[in-house]
C-alpha cells in the first residue's frame, strides 16, 4: 500500500465518501464513530 498526497481532483469523491460516512453515523443501532452527533450528519 502506498499513501500518496490528494489532488483537487480526488476531492468531489472524498466529499461523497465522508457524506455516506456521516449519514451513517450513530444511525439505528450503528454506534458513533465520529465526533458529531447524531443530529449533525452533513458536511457544514
Amino acid at each position: 500500500m502506498e499513501v500518496v498526497e490528494a489532488e483537487k481532483s480526488d476531492l468531489d469523491s472524498f466529499f461523497a465518501y465522508l457524506e455516506n460516512q456521516l449519514s451513517e453515523n450513530g444511525n439505528g443501532e450503528v454506534p458513533l464513530f465520529q465526533p458529531m452527533s447524531r443530529e449533525q450528519s452533513e458536511i457544514p
